[in-house]
C-alpha cells in the first residue's frame, strides 16, 4: 500500500493489514493508477465510517426505543426496577463467573425483555427490590454512594431524593442513612 501512496492506520489489526495488501496487488495486477487506488480505498473507508456510525445510531436507538418500553410500562416505579433489574442480573452474572466488564452485559442490562424477566424473577424468588446493585452496577464505597444520592446525580435514588414525592424522598432518605451507616462500620 504504501508504494501507492497510502499508509495503512497504526494498530491496525494483522488481518486489515493484510486486506491493505491483498488489495494492494490486486491494484497492481490491473494497473491501477496510485490516485485511482487512493480514492478507492478512502471511499471504501468513508463506507466502513458510514456503516458504522449507522449501526452505532441503531443501537442507540433501540436502547432508548427499549428504556421508553420500560418507562410506559412500569411508570413512576421505573427507577426502583430499574435498579432490581440491575441487581439481579449483575447477581446472576457474578455467580455464573462473567466480569463486570464483558462486553456482552451492556446488551444484555439494556435489553427490555430481559430486564422484564429478571423483574419477575425478582418478585418471584423474593429478591429485595431495593438492594443496591453491586458488581454491574456499582462500585463506589458506601460514602460515595450517599453523597452522590444527596447531590441527586445517583441514578437510581437522587431523582426520589431530590424531587420526588413525599414517600419517594422518605425512602431515598432511608437509603442514605443505610449507606452511611454501613459507611461507618
Amino acid at each position: 500500500m504504501e508504494s501507492y501512496g497510502i499508509k495503512v492506520p497504526e494498530g491496525v489489526a494483522d488481518a486489515e493489514r493484510g486486506m491493505f495488501d491483498r488489495i494492494a496487488k490486486v491494484a497492481h495486477e490491473h494497473h491501477v493508477s496510485a490516485p485511482g487506488l487512493a480514492a478507492v480505498v478512502a471511499e471504501y473507508q468513508k463506507i466502513q465510517g458510514d456503516v458504522i456510525a449507522s449501526h452505532e445510531a441503531e443501537q442507540a436507538a433501540m436502547a432508548r426505543h427499549g428504556e421508553d418500553l420500560l418507562i410506559a410500562r412500569w411508570g413512576n416505579d421505573f427507577e426502583p426496577n430499574k435498579s432490581t433489574v440491575r441487581h439481579v442480573l449483575s447477581t446472576l452474572a457474578g455467580s455464573a463467573g462473567i466480569a463486570p466488564d464483558d462486553p456482552y452485559m451492556a446488551g444484555i442490562l439494556n435489553n427490555p425483555a430481559v430486564a422484564l424477566m429478571a423483574l419477575e424473577f425478582s418478585r418471584r424468588t423474593g429478591e429485595d427490590p431495593t438492594r443496591t446493585p453491586s458488581g454491574f452496577g456499582d462500585l463506589r464505597s458506601p460514602q460515595q454512594r450517599a453523597e452522590s444520592i444527596m447531590a441527586g446525580s445517583d441514578p437510581t435514588w437522587g431523582r426520589q431524593y431530590t424531587e420526588g414525592n413525599t414517600e419517594e424522598k422518605q425512602a431515598a432518605y432511608q437509603e442514605v442513612m443505610r449507606l452511611l451507616n454501613e459507611a461507618k462500620r
